[in-house]
């Protein structure tokens, strides 16, 4: 997560213990959790927020984070999956850049490298590569490389919102 007003990142990551660190490259603040307690923090600071802005948010992680709640018994605060069209909750990237499908859709990393943005996967990591990196433990690089996807999308939506709302 980023919070624009306090210009400061948040990322949880599964862990069973509860491990703190912030990094030294973007500032961002890391703690693990078990997965149960990282879902309910998510819907606790999503009922807060007035818009939830992400990049294929509607095409995979909403998605997901409610499947995953569901299994877990957690009931989402509220329904990130509305009206494709309305982005005053939920404003996914994707969805803008593409004219909600009207344009090619393209990934993260093509427009970090068209906008000048530096690209979450210049440390040779990208989600294709995380499932593999989960199976070897590698919890804390998977953490690390979603700060810089967060961080990314953030540039890209100070973009979007100066150029193209």
């Amino acid at each position: 997560m980023y919070y624009i007003e306090q210009q400061k990142g948040y990322v949880y990551f599964e862990s069973e213990t509860e491990e703190v660190w912030q990094s030294e490259e973007t500032g961002f603040y890391y703690k693990g959790l078990p997965e149960k307690e990282i879902l309910q923090k998510f819907w606790e600071v999503a009922s807060k927020v007035d818009q939830l802005v992400t990049f294929n948010g509607r095409g995979f992680d909403v998605p997901f984070l409610m499947l995953r709640s569901a299994m877990l018994g957690i009931k989402p605060s509220k329904n990130l999956m509305g009206n494709r069209f309305d982005s005053k909750m939920h404003l996914d990237l994707l969805e803008q850049l593409s004219f909600y499908g009207g344009f090619r859709k393209f990934n993260l990393d093509f427009y970090c490298h068209g906008f000048g943005i530096k690209t979450p996967k210049s440390k040779d990591v990208s989600g294709a590569e995380v499932k593999t990196m989960y199976e070897e433990g590698r919890i804390k690089e998977i953490a690390e490389y979603c700060g810089r996807d967060i961080y990314a999308t953030y540039q890209l939506y100070e973009i979007w919102k100066e150029f193209l709302e």
